[in-house]
């Protein structure tokens, strides 16, 4: 696998994570990325590692 487009699909159910901290390892590229912008978005505090 490789290069191809990435898709996370969120429930409206998933509790929202704002004043919350997550942290993603392997968010350079690929799910690891989507995922900490998604997070980010929702309002949490991200930290991000390779």
């Amino acid at each position: 696998m490789g290069g191809g487009d990435y898709k996370v699909i969120i429930l409206k159910t998933m509790p929202r994570f704002s004043g919350k901290t997550v942290i993603i390892t392997g968010s350079s590229n690929g799910i690891g990325r989507s995922a900490a912008l998604l997070f980010a978005q929702d309002g949490a505090n991200v930290t991000i590692t390779g």
